[in-house]
């Protein structure tokens, strides 16, 4: 009886231990996101434009939104480096790197240039960051 004990109470610290480097291991792999949000416009009359797609690519990985009626999109991304393109048929696509930080957003404010004219204002402006809403 003597000896069940300590065996009993070794097995249980080692399921312990188990449990915790699995749930940690599970932790390090999900990478902490930020989000992304875009509004893209016409540089000739400021309107919204619909349709625009917004691919952002990052060490093998590549997420994607399409822009609303109001010119509007965001993407849910894991925290670091991310090259970034907009592109619409009939307008000049554009790219940028941006950096995202967990837990926070950044905005965007695009002007993309009809295809075939000369780009005259700059098209990537940072619009807002902060924290996402409801994370501490």
């Amino acid at each position: 009886m003597k000896r069940a004990i300590p065996f009993f109470v070794l097995s249980f610290a080692l399921a312990l231990y188990s449990a915790s480097a699995l749930y940690a291991g599970s932790a390090v792999r999900k990478a902490p996101k930020g989000l992304l949000k875009m509004d893209v416009f016409s540089a000739t009359d400021a309107k919204p434009l619909q349709g625009v797609k917004v691919t952002a690519r990052s060490s093998g990985s590549v997420k994607s939104a399409v822009t609303d009626k109001e010119g509007y999109a965001r993407i849910s991304l894991a925290a670091g480096q991310w090259k970034v393109s907009v592109e619409r048929r009939g307008w000049q696509s554009q790219s940028n790197t941006v950096k995202i930080e967990p837990g926070r957003f950044i905005g965007y404010e695009v002007k993309l240039q009809p295809a075939g004219t000369k780009p005259t204002t700059a098209s990537w402006i940072p619009s807002t960051g902060g924290l996402i809403p409801g994370r501490l």
